[in-house]
Parts: structure tokens; sequence; C-alpha cells
């Protein structure tokens, strides 16, 4: 769910905290596409800003919920491709593993207000895997990340998405790839898009363009400002 208007305020709000421009991808997306639609496109968007004379290790790949198992999809296929791969990955939830099962066995599949496990499957079996067959390839978590730039990811306590990130987490430690969890307490998925009303959800933003302020614009102060 979501899109280029859906986030347009959070994504101006990062952006203007870490001090660097922004470029929003209306990449398609499941159920009517497929993933590997998704990772082109995305592909088409990295090698624009790349033509324009952008620097890979001045780029970040971000994205949260489907958006932000893209990112570490995006930046796989860029390393794979040959390209340079981007100066760091930032997520917020990221939904990294198409295969619901662990999510589904997990106690947070009670505890997770928004999403469940078998909420996440009907997406991935509609536009990819009718047949029930997912092709493991088609989630990150399942890849060799060595090679991939620093990580940070934020995640609530709760949240049925905890269960990719633990294992993005441990393909990081696997591949001594730089990563920082934050594991935000009883948060609900996405709740930095209420910046506006909730002072956790400023804090996880400003956070997080700390992180990517560092890798664009590492003039910029932990206030957001340079």
């Amino acid at each position: 769910l979501g899109g280029l208007h859906s986030h347009r305020r959070m994504t101006a709000r990062l952006a203007r905290a870490a001090g660097t421009r922004l470029l929003a991808v209306d990449y398609r997306q499941l159920p009517l596409a497929h993933i590997t639609e998704s990772v082109a496109d995305a592909m088409t968007a990295y090698r624009y800003l790349l033509d324009q004379g952008y620097t890979a290790d001045k780029i970040v790949f971000a994205g949260d919920s489907a958006g932000g198992g893209l990112a570490f999809s995006a930046a796989l296929a860029a390393r794979d491709l040959g390209l340079p791969v981007p100066g760091g990955i930032a997520a917020i939830s990221p939904w990294a593993d198409l295969d619901c099962s662990a999510k589904k066995a997990h106690p947070n599949e009670s505890r997770d207000a928004m999403l469940s496990g078998l909420i996440l499957s009907v997406p991935g079996e509609l536009g990819m895997a009718p047949d029930g067959v997912l092709d493991p390839a088609w989630s990150s978590v399942n890849h060799d990340f060595t090679g991939l730039p620093k990580v940070f990811i934020q995640v609530g306590s709760l949240e049925v998405l905890l269960v990719d990130v633990e294992q993005l987490a441990r393909r990081c430690a696997e591949a001594n790839v730089p990563c920082t969890v934050q594991i935000w307490d009883h948060a609900v998925h996405d709740f930095q898009i209420a910046a506006d009303l909730l002072p956790d959800a400023r804090a996880a933003v400003a956070d997080m363009a700390y992180f990517i302020g560092q890798i664009t614009n590492p003039t910029i102060s932990k206030a957001g400002t340079s």
C-alpha cells in the first residue's frame, strides 16, 4: 500500500531533516506487479541518478514496509549488475521475506495491531505465486550481503515484521556489514508517518535523517541543521 502521494509528507520531512535531495520512485508494486519489476524500476531510477552525476557513495536507498524490503533487493541488484552500491540503506519496518511462515509462527502474529503474516502472504500469492510456490531468491533475506553498504533499520517491538528485521540483521552480521537496528517499544507499523503528532515518531525520523545525512551531507547535525 502507499505511493508517491501517501508518503509525500514523510519523505519531505525526512529529506529536509537530512539536508538532502530526495527522489521518490513510483515503482510497480505487488500484487499488480512482480517483485522483479519493482527492482527493475528501482534500478532505472538509480541509473538515472548516476547518469545525472550523483556519486553512489552519496546515495541512500530508503523505504518503508515493502519499500524497505525493496531497498535491500535494489542494493543487491546493483551489486550483482556490477554497478557501484549506494552509500547506505535506510529501512522502516522492512518486509524482506515474502515467505510468511516464520511470521505466522512468531508471537507478534497476534500482537501486531496492523499487520500479520497471514495478511502479508496475500499480495505475494496474488502477484507472484498463485501456485503457492515462492522462489527464495525473491526475498532479500535469502541472499549473501557481502559488499552491501551500512544499514539503518527501525521497527516496532510488537510488529510481525520484527522477524524480517532480525533476519536482515543476521545477514548483515554474517557479511560484516555495519548495521544499526532500533526497536521502538510498542510502536505500530510505520508510526513515523505520524511525526506531526507523536514525539517518538519525530525522534525516530530525526535518527534516520541523521544516518542519511551523514552519507549524503556529512555537515548535517544531529538536530537536522548544518
